[in-house]
């Protein structure tokens, strides 16, 4: 996916080929449990909420906004110089962080 206007608040994050459980089958007597990479927003967002769970939790006294902005100032610069309407921030850089 691509940032487009939300690119000012927007950070990417890893959602393409994750290894993922996933679930088989029609009805709950034939479930399956199985595993396939998937893509997507579905994909990227848990590492961004992660990200987000694990500096609030190092930081205590900083707020929401605030661990945001974290995020995104120490997030890893990709295609066009700065903030761009493809990568917004860049990738997520916990380490950085």
């Amino acid at each position: 996916s691509r940032c487009g206007y939300t690119a000012s608040f927007c950070v990417s994050a890893p959602g393409t080929r994750i290894y993922s459980s996933v679930l088989n089958g029609t009805s709950l007597e034939d479930l399956t449990v199985g595993w396939a990479n998937k893509n997507g927003t579905s994909m990227a967002a848990p590492h961004v909420a992660g990200s987000m769970a694990v500096l609030m939790e190092r930081f205590p006294y900083m707020t929401g906004a605030q661990v945001a902005d974290v995020l995104k100032t120490t997030a890893t610069d990709l295609g066009a110089p700065g903030v761009d309407a493809l990568y917004g921030w860049g990738m997520i850089n916990l380490g950085k962080a």
